[in-house]
């Protein structure tokens, strides 16, 4: 006898098939579970418009005062605003089947603080408050107010829910330890590359043949200079330029770099990925590119650099946040200190670059990392595992 579908509730701020929310990641997430047959899905999107306006009005008046003494208050996430998401989501669930066997919430924790249900909770993102303040800039010198609110609602999001994911060590290891949460309901599932284009390993073969063996490309993505190591990158390239390696570094996301570059830097400022032409650009940047370098300062995971690995690119990034579980050393890249010198970055790539056969070694292992480790279809399928798993219990 067939058992029936699992019924499973995404709840989202925006829309949860919008590739826009969450930079696509929260439709990747939903097309992952979607595609697996056991799955049925329903949807309550939009939850971030059940808040008072009135009352974000206030909290913005508010926030702007505290500002002129040094402090910051997150206006949008508040103790007030959590209870009214969750009355919004019960009453949503009334138009829904009752039984309903599981709420999945996709990174909104006022969502899952005070929501009453029967059905089996989740929540899944790539961090939690604790380890972000005083991290990422926008978390820095919050008021009192803030600290105490947003610490109760992630907290009593994860004591609420059933099953907690996240793509990171970093991030699972903050819910165990700041939240004193039980490491039985917290799991590690990488999130996977946001991309359309697939290749077939003979595909990936030529592509890493054809990569130049006379210059050396490296490519660079962010929207935030500062915190992507922009600057560092920069450097990497001129000390690989003072080696005498014909090096090339392409710059893409950056929409206003007041800085003179040199002729082996190209800034291709923001590429639309909505666009064929800006998505055939991203491709052949991935394709020729040997290394990609990000040498961020604060980094949740970073999706992009499951990218590169689909595209048997080795990244070249940094020791902080989450970064560690999406690159693994000497399999899809290499992590370095923060404090490690653009000099000891440019020495490993230059090592890599001369000896082809270490290296194509390396971009068959990173793409391999995509295939079997960095892809939405096993995420996926681990999900649903994991989903089975608390509903039984």
């Amino acid at each position: 006898m067939q058992q029936r579908a699992i019924k499973v509730v995404f709840l989202a701020d925006g829309n949860a098939k919008d590739v826009r929310l969450w930079s696509g990641t929260t439709s990747h997430i939903v097309k992952a579970l979607e595609k697996q047959p056991e799955i049925e899905a329903y949807y309550i999107n939009n939850v971030e418009k059940s808040r008072n306006y009135f009352t974000l009005i206030i909290g913005v008046i508010y926030s702007r005062v505290l500002r002129l003494f040094g402090k910051e208050y997150l206006c949008r996430w508040t103790l007030g605003t959590a209870k009214r998401f969750a009355k919004f989501i019960e009453k949503e669930l009334t138009k829904l089947p009752k039984d309903i066997d599981v709420i999945f919430s996709i990174a909104t924790t006022m969502s899952m603080a005070f929501l009453k249900t029967d059905a089996k909770k989740i929540y899944c993102s790539d961090g939690t408050f604790a380890c972000m303040i005083n991290y990422y800039p926008c978390f820095f010198n919050l008021c009192n107010r803030t600290l105490r609110e947003v610490n109760i609602i992630d907290k009593n999001a994860f004591e609420n829910c059933d099953l907690l994911l996240f793509p990171s060590d970093w991030a699972a290891n903050s819910a165990i330890n700041d939240y004193n949460i039980n490491p039985s309901k917290v799991k590690v599932i990488p999130f996977g590359a946001n991309i359309e284009k697939e290749y077939s390993d003979i595909e990936i073969q030529n592509i890493i043949k054809n990569r130049s063996s006379n210059k050396c490309n490296l490519l660079f993505i962010g929207v935030d200079w500062e915190r992507k190591g922009g600057n560092i990158v920069l450097e990497i390239a001129k000390e690989l330029h003072s080696q005498n390696v014909n090096v090339h570094l392409d710059i893409v996301g950056i929409k206003n770099l007041s800085l003179p570059l040199p002729d082996y830097v190209t800034n291709h400022s923001f590429i639309s990925k909505k666009t064929e032409e800006g998505k055939n650009k991203m491709i052949k940047l991935f394709e020729e590119a040997h290394f990609f370098v990000l040498p961020t300062r604060q980094e949740c995971y970073g999706i992009v650099y499951a990218e590169a690995s689909s595209f048997a690119v080795p990244s070249i990034t940094t020791k902080t946040g989450g970064v560690e579980t999406a690159v693994k050393d000497n399999i899809n890249g290499m992590t370095f200190d923060l404090s490690d010198s653009p000099k000891k970055y440019a020495d490993h790539i230059v090592n890599l670059f001369n000896n082809r056969a270490e290296y194509e070694k390396l971009c068959l292992s990173s793409f391999n990392d995509y295939k079997t480790r960095l892809n939405w279809n096993v995420a996926g399928k681990q999900m649903l595992e994991v989903i089975k798993e608390i509903i039984k219990k």
